[in-house]
């Protein structure tokens, strides 16, 4: 009997360690909100409830158990938000309309949280450095290049602060290897970039690596590495604007651009005219240009061609914008314009290039 009992309350200690489950209690006061209902939620696409309790009078108390610490969505009625969870004891923050403003006793979201904050300052600190560089040498890059300030600020040094960020980032992570805000950072900074993800990845500590947010990492590594820079590119499964059923491979033999877009796609439209330019610029020298529209309406997609003119090979995507098949699953498109550049082995050289950045890369190929 006693043997019993020591049993019952060793379980008791240990049932919420990391090996048995994840234990928490999130305590929260909603302004404007008096009844509802508290959801804790799974962060995929199924979005299974996992722990609930009542909103009454503006508060709530919510005890729930968990796999493992990691990223959940938590709901309070209709609203939902993203949240690191690996606190015992949390107390959830809130503004007017259900906004969250902090969420306490959690290490992973105070740490997700001082990474924001870093990188809000450090973009600053470069962009007020840019302007004052722009404006020195403003009156020579206009002449020089002849193109508009704005193209000269908007994508050279867009893509300056993107890599500062990477730069960052990966001193973050490194600094917070054992902390699962590092592999939530992770998961978002390195969007369909490969070579970014894995310098990311093998940043963090084992322990969080085996965690559901690690291997979430993981996973999401080994979708986009067939497609990484120095790996040949995909076949594509398109259609003609004659409705003909075609497919694009044997990349070799020219530097290839490739611009995926759409009609509806206001920014995309944009960067044609960009890329217009940049073709009759580049004429005659070895490079092929390819647009690939993503939409789901092939009379949309005519219509759309048809005003544009353009002088080099125009196809759609026979699935349309669908993330799960196809070549939008292949690169992991999840945002248009989307440029990929091919070398002359048809190899990937270039992904996510716009404006300046891809005339940049062109001209270095060529040489």
């Amino acid at each position: 009997m006693r043997l019993v009992i020591i049993a019952i309350l060793l379980y008791c200690a240990w049932g919420c360690s990391e090996a048995g489950g994840y234990c928490f209690t999130m305590k929260g006061r909603v302004p404007g909100m008096k009844y509802g209902t508290v959801f804790i939620r799974a962060n995929d696409s199924e979005s299974r409830v996992l722990a609930s309790a009542d909103l009454d009078n503006y508060e709530f108390i919510l005890k729930g158990e968990l796999e493992e610490p990691g990223c959940y969505v938590l709901q309070v009625n209709d609203k939902k938000m993203t949240v690191l969870l690996d606190g015992q004891e949390l107390v959830a923050e809130f503004l007017e309309g259900t906004h969250l403003k902090n969420l306490k006793g959690s290490p992973a979201q105070d740490c997700f949280k001082k990474y924001e904050m870093e990188m809000e300052k450090k973009a600053s600190e470069m962009q007020k450095k840019q302007v004052s560089e722009m404006l020195e040498k403003q009156a020579s890059e206009m002449s020089e290049k002849n193109v508009s300030m704005e193209n000269i600020f908007s994508f050279e040094a867009e893509d300056e602060l993107q890599q500062l960020r990477f730069k960052e980032t990966c001193i973050f992570i490194e600094e917070n290897p054992d902390n699962i805000a590092s592999a939530h950072i992770a998961l978002m900074e390195m969007k369909n970039d490969y070579d970014k993800g894995i310098k990311m990845y093998e940043l963090l500590s084992e322990r969080v690596k085996r965690l559901e947010i690690g291997k979430a990492l993981k996973r999401k590594l080994e979708r986009v590495e067939s497609v990484a820079n120095g790996k040949k590119f995909p076949e594509i499964e398109v259609c003609s604007i004659a409705g003909d059923s075609l497919t694009l491979k044997d990349w070799g033999g020219s530097v290839y651009v490739i611009d995926f877009w759409a009609s509806w796609c206001g920014p995309c439209r944009e960067e044609l005219q960009y890329l217009k330019t940049l073709y009759k610029e580049l004429e005659g020298k070895g490079v092929k240009f390819v647009s690939v529209s993503l939409d789901n309406s092939p009379k949309a997609w005519a219509r759309a061609n048809a005003e544009e003119k353009l002088e080099w090979l125009s196809v759609r995507n026979r699935y349309g914008f669908d993330l799960e098949r196809g070549i939008c699953k292949a690169l992991d498109i999840r945002s248009i314009p989307f440029i990929v550049v091919l070398d002359k082995d048809g190899t990937v050289a270039g992904k996510s290039l716009r404006r300046e950045v891809l005339r940049n890369k062109l001209l270095e190929m060529l040489k």
